[in-house]
């Protein structure tokens, strides 16, 4: 790699022993690979600590990747960073074709197709099948970053040069989620997140009527107008999972504010303890 062209690698890591080998191996171009583990308690970190490029570093955990992806990317020593996932991998194409953006001087920020695989299949529907990333930029180009999960992370000014590298091969391979299992306990702590973020004021509500109106349409909607179809039972099972998901925020939410808690179980574990109480004192007045 010239001189002129070095490429820091960020990474977030929490149990990630299964995938991290994978990652750092499909960036052999990076001329560091910043690892921040957020405390895990297998063999990520041991794993991580055999490359010799790879510097790790601790973040206090915090149910979300973000803050520690700002961390990370605090810690990089080039300008040019390309953020991956633990579960992801860059191709030989993609690469190429970042070189190609940054020696002819095409652009400060690189839009990057990702392709899903969910339950052991590439997912050709939804907006899994149209996802594109963010993860190929200056560090200098950076002017702050967006607090809220599952939003455009990286702030950039107006004026950026941004590029949309639109070839299919040149994408980030994403293994995400293994099983129904994996989907079911991502969600409900991402569910948790955001509908603290609606009790908080910082996201959006959606009013009941539009709730009501996904449980009767969502599922049909997405099996033939986003093209759920054409992935068979998997489609029909990331429906059901993404209505469940709309639903469980919405919930959570509900719970939040009639509480005024987004800690709302401990105060429904102190009305359960108001009604064992006057059980329990029910058995003293008899004796």
């Amino acid at each position: 790699m010239s001189e002129s062209f070095r490429v820091s690698v960020a990474i977030n890591t929490y149990n990630e022993e299964k995938n991290i080998a994978n990652a750092i191996e499909s960036v052999p171009f990076a001329d560091e690979i910043i690892i921040v583990d957020m405390y895990s308690s297998d063999r990520t970190v041991e794993i991580a600590k055999r490359y010799s490029n790879v510097k790790v570093f601790n973040f206090e955990p915090c149910g979300y990747a973000d803050p520690a992806r700002q961390y990370a990317i605090e810690q990089v020593s080039n300008d040019w960073v390309m953020v991956l996932d633990a579960d992801e991998l860059v191709t030989p194409v993609l690469w190429n074709e970042l070189k190609r953006v940054v020696e002819n001087d095409l652009a400060d920020v690189v839009q990057i197709p990702r392709v899903n695989y969910m339950f052991g299949e590439k997912i050709i529907c939804g907006g899994w099948a149209k996802d594109t990333v963010l993860r190929f930029f200056k560090k200098s180009s950076i002017i702050g970053y967006s607090a809220r999960v599952h939003s455009d992370f990286y702030q950039f000014p107006a004026d950026v040069r941004k590029i949309f590298l639109d070839i299919p091969e040149a994408s980030i391979l994403h293994f995400n989620y293994l099983g129904i299992e994996h989907f079911i306990d991502k969600m409900n702590k991402y569910t948790t997140i955001e509908a603290a973020e609606m009790f908080k004021g910082q996201r959006g509500i959606p009013k009941a009527k539009h709730i009501i109106k996904d449980c009767l349409w969502f599922i049909p909607r997405f099996m033939w107008k986003s093209g759920g179809r054409k992935n068979g039972w998997t489609g029909l099972a990331l429906a059901v999972l993404m209505l469940t998901y709309k639903i469980s925020t919405f919930i959570k939410y509900k719970l939040m504010t009639k509480y005024s808690s987004s800690l709302y179980q401990d105060e429904i574990y102190k009305e359960y303890q108001v009604i064992a109480s006057k059980v329990i004192n029910g058995y003293k007045t008899k004796e």
